[in-house]
């Protein structure tokens, strides 16, 4: 039994139990590893999860399907940056993919972030700040609205279907890398830098996987925050007009 692991499951009386009885915590317990995937080891068709809506959806999910779809969206969660004590919250309500992100979070060393869909804005803002959220899962697509009308440096991020099983792409938020300048800085450092970082985007993406994603459609529509003119003049170049105030 894999409890035993954790603590002694044999006792003679229930004094005995009083007497004896503790929780052996391993030095580097994850519950994700050492408890789902251990299951999903030793009994990977036993039922794991059972998920039902007042719609009447349901779906059940075995120990092998959670260690599936955790290790998925664990890949997900590190190519996109998350790294060990990085703070994620999860605006999931009651979907199922709560517990897939849950347990992803586990295996990267991330903390999750709970959050109920019940929270005014004000009140994630607080969060956000405090907790220095490094990402957010959403598919409450009024809050993600909400977030990215509070902060232009948020913006929408699709997670495609097959990354969960999902039946469908969700939307969620993102938090874009914007690198800011000081009005003061030339409009020729600034275009010869923007230049060379787009010019070099294959070399970029060889380094680092999310260089891939670097494109002029997309850092010419990531954010509202105003481009610096010397930004604004290399993508004009390019065909792409942005705002400069």
């Amino acid at each position: 039994m894999l409890i035993s692991k954790f603590c002694e499951t044999q006792f003679s009386s229930y004094e005995d139990f009083r007497d004896r009885f503790k929780i052996n915590v391993p030095e580097n317990f994850n519950f994700a590893y050492d408890v789902v995937d251990e299951l999903a080891r030793t009994k990977p068709d036993a039922r794991a999860l059972v998920w039902c809506d007042d719609k009447g959806n349901d779906k059940t999910f075995t120990f092998a399907d959670m260690k599936r779809l955790s290790d998925q969206a664990a890949s997900l969660f590190t190519s996109d940056g998350i790294r060990k004590g990085d703070v994620v919250m999860t605006l999931l309500r009651s979907k199922y993919q709560y517990w897939i992100c849950a347990l992803a979070l586990h295996k990267i060393g991330a903390v999750l972030l709970p959050a109920t869909h019940q929270l005014m804005a004000k009140d994630l803002e607080y969060r956000f700040r405090a907790a220095s959220v490094a990402a957010v899962v959403s598919i409450d697509d009024e809050r993600i609205d909400q977030r990215i009308a509070k902060s232009p440096y948020y913006s929408k991020y699709t997670v495609t279907a097959d990354t969960y099983g999902m039946p469908e792409d969700a939307q969620t938020v993102a938090i874009a890398a914007v690198i800011l300048a000081r009005d003061d800085v030339s409009e020729d450092a600034v275009y010869t830098f923007v230049s060379t970082i787009f010019e070099n985007a294959g070399a970029i993406a060889e380094q680092h996987g999310k260089g891939a994603e670097l494109s002029l459609e997309f850092a010419s529509s990531m954010t509202s925050v105003p481009y610096h003119p010397g930004a604004a003049k290399y993508f004009a170049e390019k065909g792409f007009e942005v705002a400069t105030k």
